[in-house]
């Protein structure tokens, strides 16, 4: 949503901008979304939207980096948390096939 806030209005350029939150060491839930932006509406109408949400389990260290990572497709999508060395953290959710 902050590349969107930050983009709206800007005709068909976008800059992507990133969004950081700290959360405490200790086992959680999180909620991950992956959605496809566009940096004008009318180019939605042409296809190519896609969106996965869901939730994942973790136990997240203190003084780590995590990052959402995520695939958009139509036949495949997902994401998922990943540490700062790329390896996955949590389960992938996953929509379609591979």
């Amino acid at each position: 949503m902050a590349t969107y806030k930050k983009n709206y209005g800007q005709g068909f350029s976008m800059e992507p901008q990133l969004e950081s939150r700290d959360v405490p060491a200790q086992q959680c839930v999180l909620s991950l979304e992956a959605v496809t932006h566009v940096a004008a509406d009318i180019l939605a109408f042409g296809g190519g939207m896609y969106h996965v949400e869901g939730e994942v389990s973790v136990t997240l260290q203190a003084g780590k980096v995590y990052s959402v990572k995520g695939e958009l497709s139509k036949e495949y999508s997902a994401v998922w948390l990943e540490d700062a060395e790329g390896k996955l953290i949590s389960s992938k959710i996953e929509k379609g096939k591979r």
